[in-house]
């Protein structure tokens, strides 16, 4: 006896979409945080943050590359690994309190933030009709 489930196609589609839209949003929110919490002197530190899928990848480092690569993560598949890296050879001392701009550095304040940000994207796909 076989069973057709009619709409399941599209179902299916509908969640890989949304799931793609939260992932990317939060992807997005966290290494905004990061990069606007990173202490600007001279702006190189913090435009020296870079997303990559699956390549442990540091960029062209000072070019702000964050915007210019986060629709790599929309292509994202299960399975592969999210990078969000600096190259500004200071970065480890400025997240360990180098700076008085950022004395509990940049990434360890936004981790603990990771499942509101998250919320907040679910929310967000939520009320554009899920």
């Amino acid at each position: 006896m076989g069973v057709e489930v009619e709409g399941l196609r599209e179902t299916m589609e509908r969640v890989e979409s949304n799931t793609r839209s939260v992932i990317v949003g939060t992807v997005y929110e966290f290494a905004n945080r990061v990069k606007m919490r990173t202490p600007l002197k001279t702006g190189f530190a913090r435009n020296s943050w870079i997303v990559t899928v699956d390549r442990d990848d540091y960029g062209d480092i000072g070019n702000n590359v964050i915007e210019a690569r986060i629709g790599a993560v929309s292509q994202m598949q299960l399975g592969q690994t999210l990078y969000i890296n600096n190259g500004a050879n200071y970065i480890k001392a400025l997240e360990n309190g180098h700076s008085r701009q950022a004395p509990q550095g940049m990434v360890a304040i936004t981790l603990p933030e990771v499942d509101e940000i998250t919320a907040d994207e679910i929310a967000d796909v939520k009320r554009a009709g899920w």
